[in-house]
């Protein structure tokens, strides 16, 4: 994935006709507006790039304003694109997604990582936590099968992430 994102830089570079270091430094719209001359499947890695750069922001900016109904949609859209753009899901996950978004509570889900593994996050309402945990792994395994692994479920909350604080001086 990696060389054909830098490939996509490169053909970029050339159609826009402008030095072009990273797919962030490309629009979805100009991606979009070339798609046709970008050979698959580098147009479509470089439009899921560009789209997801899209979706991060439009996801904190619909959590900054308490919008959860569209931060869940913006992480089924992330899904959806890994999935058929990016190339990086597995039926596992695929399942897992479904599971989680046919559950009452759930607002969105996606495979997260580099993909290629089996972990995906969901926003749940707090409400429905329990009800995601008795149901989820019965609606994976029916879609798998009886040689599913038993998925394991996590419940974890956001945070503001990783910081450095500084602790005040303990010398008068």
């Amino acid at each position: 994935r990696r060389q054909e994102c830098e490939e996509a830089v490169r053909l970029l570079r050339e159609l826009l006709g402008r030095p072009i270091q990273n797919l962030r430094d490309v629009d979805n719209d100009e991606v979009e507006a070339l798609f046709e001359q970008l050979p698959d499947p580098i147009r479509r890695r470089a439009r899921h790039v560009t789209a997801e750069n899209n979706r991060v922001r439009a996801f904190a900016q619909a959590l900054r304003e308490g919008d959860l109904h569209r931060a869940g949609a913006l992480l089924l859209a992330s899904h959806a694109s890994l999935r058929d753009d990016y190339e990086v899901s597995r039926p596992e996950l695929d399942a897992m997604v479904r599971a989680l978004m046919d559950t009452d509570g759930v607002l969105g889900a996606r495979l997260t990582g580099a993909g290629f593994g089996g972990a995906c996050i969901a926003m749940v309402r707090a409400e429905a936590v329990e009800r995601v945990l008795a149901e989820v792994p019965e609606r994976y395994q029916a879609q798998l099968g009886d040689e599913a692994p038993n998925p394991t479920l996590f419940v974890v909350h956001a945070s503001d992430g990783a910081r450095v604080e500084l602790l005040p001086s303990l010398t008068p």
